[in-house]
């Protein structure tokens, strides 16, 4: 229990941490991307959407990071109470 505590709290900080880096991260993208980008039809990208994309790719980071650790040590745990029964 103790382990699995520890661990909980070291993936804490290693997101705060993660969140840290991609808000840089992000203040350098909105830093570069003072003319519009253009797709092909000529039409520049909606800051709105930019920013959307920054904070989607932030979170799914994230909670990638986080998730990786629990899943694995719940699917360990499932296999070893099926081969108890």
């Amino acid at each position: 229990m103790l382990l699995y505590l520890t661990a909980s709290a070291r993936d804490k900080l290693e997101s705060s941490s993660m969140m840290q880096r991609a808000s840089r991260e992000y203040s350098r993208m909105v830093e570069s991307t003072e003319r519009p980008l253009v797709s092909s039809e000529g039409e520049g990208a909606s800051p709105v959407g930019l920013v959307l994309t920054a904070i989607v790719a932030v979170v799914y980071k994230v909670a990638i990071r986080i998730e990786g650790p629990f899943t694995e040590q719940i699917y360990l745990e499932r296999s070893q109470r099926r081969k108890l029964q």
